[in-house]
Order: C-alpha cells, then structure tokens, then sequence
C-alpha cells in the first residue's frame, strides 16, 4: 500500500525548499542592485559596474517589473515592498525621459537626417545599403567606418547621395572614422569631424561624433568636452549627430550643452531601443 501521505509531505518539504531558495536568490539581487544604484547616485558613473548600469538601466528596470511580479506571487511582504520601491524609483528616472508612442508628420519644406553607427568590423555593405536606401533620408552621418564600408557607400549610393565627405583621407584606412553622405554639397572643415552641408536655404554644421564607450569614462568626458568647445566657435545653425555611446540616463548625457534639442525625445516614439546589439560581424 503507498505511503501517500509521506509523499505530499516530501513534495512540500520541496516546494518550500525551493520557495525558500527563490527568495534568498531575490533578496541578493536586492542588495546587489540598491547598492549600485546607491553607488551610482554618489559617484556617477566613472567606475565600470556604475557606467553599465547606467548603460542598462531601461533593461534594469524591466528586469525589476518582472522581480517584483515573481515575489507578488511568492506573497513575501518584506520582498514585495523591497521590490516594488525599486521599481517606483527606477520608474521615476525613465517614464519621464520617453516620448509619446506616436508618430507626427514632419512640416513641409523639411530635410531629413539619418545618424548611422556601422560598426567597424561590419562589412556587410549589402545591408548598410539597404537600410539607407528604405530611410531615404536627406542627409547621412555616418560613424565606425572602415575602408570597405566606406568603399561601398560611395560606389553604390552615388546616384542618390552624390556627395560625401568623411574625417579620414586615407583610402586604406582600417578604421575610417566618420562620414557624411549627402544629396547637398557637402565639406570637412576641421580634423574633429566637423562638417558643411550647403542645403538651399543655408549653410548647416554638422559635428559627427564618435565618443568613447562608457567603460572609458574619462577618455568619453574629454571626447564630449572637446566637442562642445567647437559649437561655441559656429555661428551657423548646427546638428549634433553620432554614436556617443550614452543613454539619457548617463551622467556624461548631462555634459550636453543647455539650449540643444534631443530631437529623439522632442520628435521620437517608445523606447528607443538602439542598443546594445546582438549582431557579431566576421571579417
């Protein structure tokens, strides 16, 4: 005759083993995750683990939503106010930073500008061609060139895009830097890649950067300072346009000057996922 009872009783010696577990788990990441955004809110982001929270924190956040899901189901009191005071918090920071999920129709009598971070070991020209070619846009910054890419832009966009111009000289260049692609006259007019654009109603500047990425926080503030210090120089209506390698919840995002749009929040829809990529490249 089976021991039926003995049996239940081992199952939920188990279950409550396992529930156990899942929160002494829950309670670590806790911690873990108070303490750096406790960290972060003190230092800023020039520590490694600080900048990438900083750089994850939209990911963060719905990490913490699914958290505090799991211990609502668990019913533990002390975990489920742990958890739903970091959700609120970090919701703070980033619902206010989001654009409506709406699209508007642009004016008449506008120019449309696509900002493009290849990446170097990319040389799927193909692809980059295709994505360009569906956006259509006026005007093209481009960032991580290398010498096939950069190759590729020219000989198969020229029809649409018959001007260019890019921050390197050298034809063989295994990281190009950056580049303007253009269907107006465009000009480099400084080694910080710094360009001209003639469009019919006037001349635009465009600054096309490439900063440092967020593990490098001193080398990222002085690309960004560096920077800002040309737009004091210009007296011409400019864009600011790259791979910055920031997100709105950076500290290095605030170095942004006070008077500039972030057309993205002023013009964009959602999240604005553009990072980080799954995509490897093979050379």
């Amino acid at each position: 005759m089976a021991n039926t009872g003995g049996e239940s009783v081992t199952i939920t010696l188990s279950l409550f083993y396992v529930m156990q577990q899942i929160k002494f788990i829950l309670w670590i990441i806790a911690i873990i995750l108070i303490t750096l955004l406790a960290a972060r809110h003190v230092l800023g982001d020039q520590y490694l683990p600080l900048a990438i929270v900083s750089y994850l924190f939209t990911w963060i956040f719905f990490s913490t939503v699914l958290f505090f899901i799991i211990v609502s189901l668990l019913r533990d009191k002390y975990l489920i106010i742990v958890w739903f005071t970091l959700t609120c918090l970090m919701g703070i920071k980033i619902f206010p930073t989001l654009p409506p999920f709406s699209t508007s129709t642009p004016p008449e009598n506008t120019f449309t500008v696509m900002t493009y971070s290849l990446s170097q070991k990319n040389e799927d020209v193909p692809g980059i061609i295709t994505v360009i070619r569906s956006e259509s846009p006026d005007i093209v910054a481009v960032q991580e060139l290398n010498s096939k890419t950069r190759q590729g832009l020219i000989d198969y966009l020229t029809d649409n895009y018959p001007y260019h111009a890019f921050s390197s000289s050298n034809e063989t260049c295994s990281i190009c830097g950056e580049g303007i692609i253009s269907r107006y006259p465009v000009r480099k007019v400084s080694q910080l890649s710094i360009f001209e654009v003639d469009l019919p109603d006037g001349t635009l500047t465009i600054f096309n950067l490439h900063v440092a990425p967020p593990y490098d926080w001193h080398e990222q503030r002085f690309h960004l300072l560096r920077s800002f210090q040309g737009l004091q120089y210009t007296d011409k209506p400019f864009l600011l346009l790259g791979d910055f390698n920031l997100t709105d919840q950076s500290e290095n995002y605030h170095m942004i000057p006070v008077g500039l749009t972030d057309s993205f929040l002023d013009s964009g829809s959602g999240f604005g996922f553009t990072y980080p990529t799954m995509d490897l490249y093979f050379s």
